[in-house]
């Protein structure tokens, strides 16, 4: 049988592995807190990411609406402001065409006022060209 001696150092090695043991088991679970606090505050950061991934996405639909709408009432106020400017311009066609007309009716009466007084003489010869038959006496 083994020695008392053999017993005591095989008690000390047992001993002496048991304390490192427990000090590696110490450290593990040190390590596994630190590693599962970790975990934690990575999740709940990436709770958090994701609900401001959410809010940023709805923010942007939001955005996405508003910028059609603004669009849509952007067309709107082009197709009446095209409307307007034909009607305008279609005025002003006619204003103007009735400026030309009364122009062209002032002309001629001012033409048939310009011949009311002119006499017209029939029979006399103007075949000579050396008689001038425009002179009056």
């Amino acid at each position: 049988m083994a020695s008392l001696e053999q017993f005591e150092e095989l008690k000390s090695l047992i001993l002496g592995v048991d304390k490192k043991v427990t000090f590696f088991s110490e450290q593990l679970t040190k390590v596994e807190r630190n590693l599962t606090s970790m975990i934690h505050e990575v999740k709940a950061d990436a709770n958090v990411l994701n609900v401001k991934f959410e809010t940023s996405q709805k923010e942007i639909k939001t955005l996405r609406h508003v910028f059609t709408e603004l669009e849509r009432g952007v067309k709107g106020m082009d197709l009446q402001l095209q409307e307007l400017e034909n009607e305008k311009l279609f005025k002003q066609k006619i204003d103007l065409q009735q400026q030309i007309d009364e122009l062209k009716e002032k002309a001629i009466l001012l033409k048939k006022h310009d011949r009311k007084y002119n006499i017209l003489i029939y029979g006399i010869d103007d075949s000579n060209p050396k008689e001038n038959v425009y002179a009056t006496t």
